[in-house]
């Protein structure tokens, strides 16, 4: 329950993220996504967690990745990962979860 009073808050009251953005389902487990971009020749560079404080409506990062989170992954010639790249991934891991590509 400790993720409804946000959900609802950014989504329906305050309307700061599109309706849907928090689709559990849909979005991979750190590990998943992991195997996924390792699978489209993607490495991890720097993973963060991200605090956001509503009061003030900004971010921090922190160390703590279990819920939210961002990354940065780049190929192994050092470029960063393009769009399309991420698209890709974010297909694999919808088909591979079975709700659609």
């Amino acid at each position: 329950m400790s993720w409804l009073l946000p959900v609802v808050g950014a989504e329906y009251v305050l309307r700061w993220l599109p309706r849907g953005t928090h689709r559990w389902r849909r979005a991979p487990k750190s590990a998943e996504l992991d195997v996924l971009l390792a699978r489209g020749d993607l490495q991890i560079k720097r993973r963060s967690g991200v605090r956001f404080y509503p009061n003030t409506r900004r971010l921090s990062m922190t160390g703590i990745v279990g819920v939210h989170y961002m990354l940065f992954a780049a190929k192994p010639d050092g470029s960063a990962a393009g769009m399309e790249d991420v698209r890709r991934a974010q297909v694999a891991a919808r088909v591979q979860r079975g709700v659609g590509g």
